[in-house]
């Protein structure tokens, strides 16, 4: 269930290095591989001049399909011919990050 806290989450244009090296220990959502780029999705929040989409929107792939991706320039198109929901798995890791590391700050904080 996605809470208030989370939607706003996922608004926001998020900059986060620990979360991009979190989805990097994350296989190619493609093949598998487990040498990735954290690829910003570029269908996943309105864009202009100057405005990659904010970490929280960073998915794993491989340097080929990052690559690929890249050159097709109909992005969601590129994902649903490897059928593959990216907006979907992107949502889903960053709240499983989120509570992650919200655990981690308890675990801290009780210290």
């Amino acid at each position: 269930m996605f809470t208030r806290k989370h939607l706003k989450r996922m608004t926001e244009r998020t900059r986060d290095k620990r979360y991009l090296a979190y989805v990097r220990r994350s296989g190619c959502l493609v093949c598998g591989k487990k040498e990735v780029d954290a690829h910003h999705l570029r269908h996943s929040q309105p864009r202009g001049w100057g405005l990659k989409s904010g970490d929280q929107w960073a998915v794993p792939l491989c340097r080929e399909h990052h690559m690929d991706c890249h050159r097709t320039g109909k992005e969601a198109r590129w994902w649903a011919m490897h059928g593959i929901d990216a907006i979907a798995w992107a949502e889903m890791n960053y709240m499983v990050y989120g509570e992650y590391t919200s655990q981690e700050d308890n675990e801290e904080d009780d210290d």
